[in-house]
């Protein structure tokens, strides 16, 4: 027969046996509490791209300047090397305050949700201001969970993720990243830590993250450009504010930018083209595609131009 002392030690062992899976489930939570607070705290301090997204964000969301209209001016890489901000908002002052916001990678659907949170958040804009493509207006995709944490509202992830045709996982992944700061920067920091330990991949990224898209080509995929567009105005007037697209400079020919036209004049938006393609030669260009400092300069001069002649003459649009 088992002693009284046997038992009360087995109790007590047993007692004990929790304690393990229960101090390693503090430390993961620990670990991961702790991973996220430097994420959120440090991320936007130590990654000069994203120190400048956040802060070009603050500012479009900022209260508008006192007798001027406020342009929000969004895109991604092409208006990042295409206009100087500076220059712009200098030679654009005081009739009009223009914000830039540059968020790399980016297409049609983070711009579209992207707008909604800008709005939510307490933006108000008289002039939203896309710098496009027509076939960037034809991409059904999204700058993965970085745009679910950055750009997108909560409640926007079940249809955005629907749009992309995003399955359970990647749903899932989308959801988190909403939430958390750092799943929804961990390939950006992935590509941070990279860059200071290989500097030269640093410009690797940038060429990689972008990729020209395919021409528009039918006529079908020509009304779809124009579809986009209508809900893009929609969502865009439904707060007050005005539709515009800008078309950036190109070496291409002009069938894109008409397509563009084309479709801005069905659906009431007005089209900029300050630049027709052609109009600037290969050495204005770094890559083909993103301009070079020096073509950055005539192109942000010709845009203020063509801001300044669309705010006078509302049926301004076309390139010189």
């Amino acid at each position: 027969m088992p002693s009284s002392t046997s038992n009360s030690d087995k109790g007590t062992a047993a007692s004990r046996e929790p304690a393990g899976p229960v101090l390693l489930l503090t430390i993961v939570l620990l670990f991961l509490s702790g991973v996220e607070t430097i994420t959120r705290i440090a991320f936007d301090r130590v990654s000069r791209i994203q120190q400048r997204t956040s802060r070009e964000w603050q500012a479009a969301i900022a209260p508008p300047s006192a007798n001027a209209r406020l342009l929000i001016i969004i895109g991604n890489s092409l208006l990042g090397a295409g206009v100087d901000p500076e220059k712009l908002r200098r030679e654009a002052a005081p009739a009009l305050d223009v914000r830039r916001l540059v968020v790399e990678d980016t297409e049609y659907l983070d711009w579209y949700y992207g707008i909604r949170r800008m709005f939510a958040e307490g933006g108000k804009p008289d002039v939203v201001a896309v710098v496009t493509t027509a076939s960037g207006l034809m991409e059904r995709r999204i700058r993965g969970d970085y745009s679910a944490r950055y750009l997108m509202l909560f409640a926007d992830i079940p249809a955005a993720a629907r749009a992309v045709g995003a399955d359970r996982n990647r749903t899932g992944s989308m959801f988190l990243a909403s939430i958390s700061g750092f799943w929804g920067a961990r390939v950006e920091i992935r590509k941070w830590m990279l860059g200071m330990l290989l500097p030269e991949t640093q410009e690797w990224f940038r060429t990689l993250a972008w990729k020209p898209s395919p021409p528009v080509g039918s006529d079908a995929r020509a009304r779809s450009v124009e579809q986009q567009l209508m809900q893009l105005k929609e969502l865009v007037s439904s707060h007050g504010a005005e539709l515009w697209l800008i078309a950036p400079p190109s070496l291409g020919s002009p069938d894109m930018t008409q397509i563009l036209q084309r479709a801005g004049h069905r659906a009431g938006v007005r089209v900029l083209v300050p630049l027709a393609a052609g109009r600037l030669g290969p050495d204005f260009f770094a890559d083909g595609f993103h301009l070079t400092p020096r073509g950055a300069a005539v192109f942000t001069t010709a845009l203020v131009s063509a801001i300044r002649d669309s705010t006078k003459n509302p049926a301004a649009a076309e390139a010189p």
